[in-house]
């Protein structure tokens, strides 16, 4: 009886050896099918790769993880036609997990482990950000973006059909169009940088013959007899009507200008690879700007008098938000200026060149600043002479100061630092400076008072609030 229990014990005991042993195994194939899968080089027999109508081994420029592909960021702007050259870091520091690319016309920025990206516009100085599908990655030393990524980022556009993945840049497939046996006269090549964008969907402003402006579906063709190809409009999406026409990238949005010099907004939409335009915006304004998708600065112009009594033109700015057929006015046509210039504070967090915190708008009037809600409510009043603390450097300029939600704002004597409400922050002290600086991968925000001496804001406010 023994015996058969010990043969039982044993032959249990072998099941639970072989079962445990099948169960590590188990294991250690998922482990490894997962490291596998989390950072691989892409395979080129079955991957094909396509840059500018010229194939390349995918394996030299692209990398997977997670199921995403992404793609070098160097490597990709020494093949590409828009003429960006890669930099290491910031345009102030080396930073080994930054880098941006830049032309003459724009720069991109990345940053390991962000999906945020943003370009600062060298015609008018703008920033404008964008937030990509996955974070950029570091692998072997190079910066990664996920290729989905690329026709925001590098002016390329994307497209992938089973095994192969497409990337044409605007400058590759301007060149292709105009350089047909024959081109249709009525396409517009010689315009701004912002409109040659449009030709990431094949799209490309048109006159009439009166020089009229419009937006039209562009397109080779080949003909059957002559086995010449040209470049002619499939489809014309905004009929020629306009003296000129701006695209603006952020929101897939048209400023256009009528004969007699009014501005309004057209909304780009596409659907199914089919396009359409929508106006939102009727041409009345002496100028229009999207500062979101929905909301517009908008400015006319007057005729006032100055302190002698004599008369001079004036423009005067306004927010309006449209909500379908609904124009609702948020700030009146009464402002100095609305917005400040977000690239001089391209390393303070901003996002935004008009929209502080998600919530307040800087105004002027009469040459002094406050801050108005989305709703238009005043909720700072108009006193500042300045809002923000700027020098040559932009890495070190601040405006907010994120860990107090703080402002800074100038009155006629010195610096001070408010809440988003107005209220005083840093008060009873006169400071001459306030910089941002990185001490220990951190952000510090210092301030120096007029007799000399340097304090850390933060810890200042800490302190003060602490005695009281």
């Amino acid at each position: 009886m023994n015996l058969i229990d010990e043969s039982y014990n044993t032959k249990k005991d072998n099941k639970k050896v072989f079962l445990g042993l099948g169960i590590g195994i188990a294991v250690l194939i998922l482990i490894i099918v997962a490291l596998v899968s989390y950072v691989s080089i892409v395979n080129s027999n079955k991957v094909k790769f396509y840059v500018d109508a010229k194939q390349y081994n995918a394996s030299d420029y692209l990398i997977q993880k997670d199921g995403v592909y992404y793609v070098g960021i160097e490597n990709l702007t020494n093949i590409t036609n828009n003429g960006y050259k890669f930099k290491s870091g910031d345009t102030s520091a080396e930073d080994d997990n930054k880098c941006y690319i830049t032309n003459s016309l724009e720069s991109t920025f990345f940053k390991v482990d962000s999906k945020e990206i943003y370009k600062i516009l060298e015609e008018t100085n703008e920033i404008e950000y964008y937030t990509l599908d996955n974070a950029v990655i570091k692998e072997n030393g190079k910066m990664y973006i996920p290729i989905t990524g690329v026709d925001i980022a590098m002016n390329t556009s994307f497209s992938s059909n089973k095994n192969q993945l497409v990337i044409t840049s605007i400058g590759w497939r301007k060149n292709d169009f105009t350089t047909k046996n024959n081109v249709d006269s009525s396409i517009v090549w010689n315009t701004s940088y912002s409109n040659d964008k449009l030709l990431r969907n094949r799209l490309a402003v048109i006159k009439d013959d009166t020089d009229q402006l419009g937006v039209g579906r562009i397109k080779t063709e080949t003909d059957s007899k002559t086995k010449k190809t040209k470049t002619v409009i499939e489809s014309s999406i905004i009929t020629p009507k306009y003296k000129s026409i701006e695209y603006v990238e952020k929101y897939n949005q048209l400023i256009v200008e009528s004969e007699n010099g009014d501005k309004g907004i057209i909304q780009l939409s596409e659907e199914n690879g089919n396009f359409s335009a929508k106006t939102i915006i009727n041409p009345q304004y002496k100028s229009v700007k999207p500062i979101s998708e929905d909301m517009f600065i908008v400015s006319e112009e007057s005729i006032v008098a100055d302190a002698e009594g004599n008369s001079k033109t004036s423009e005067k700015y306004g927010v309006i938000k449209v909500d379908g057929s609904n124009r609702n006015t948020i700030l009146p046509m009464s402002y100095d200026k609305i917005g400040i210039d977000a690239s001089m504070y391209t390393n303070n967090n901003l996002k935004s060149s008009y929209i502080i915190y998600d919530n307040l708008i800087p105004v002027m009037q009469n040459n002094l600043w406050g801050f108005s809600n989305l709703k238009g409510s005043i909720i700072i009043k108009c006193k500042y002479a300045e809002v923000g603390c700027s020098s040559t450097n932009p890495n070190s300029n601040v405006l907010i100061i994120p860990e107090l939600n703080g402002i800074v704002v100038k009155d006629n004597k010195s610096y001070e630092v408010i809440s988003r409400s107005g209220k005083s922050l840093v008060s009873k002290l006169e400071i001459n400076r306030i910089y941002k600086e990185a001490v220990n991968g951190s952000d510090q925000y210092n301030m120096v008072l007029n007799n000399g001496k340097t304090q850390n804001i933060v810890d200042y406010y800490v302190n003060s609030t602490k005695s009281n």
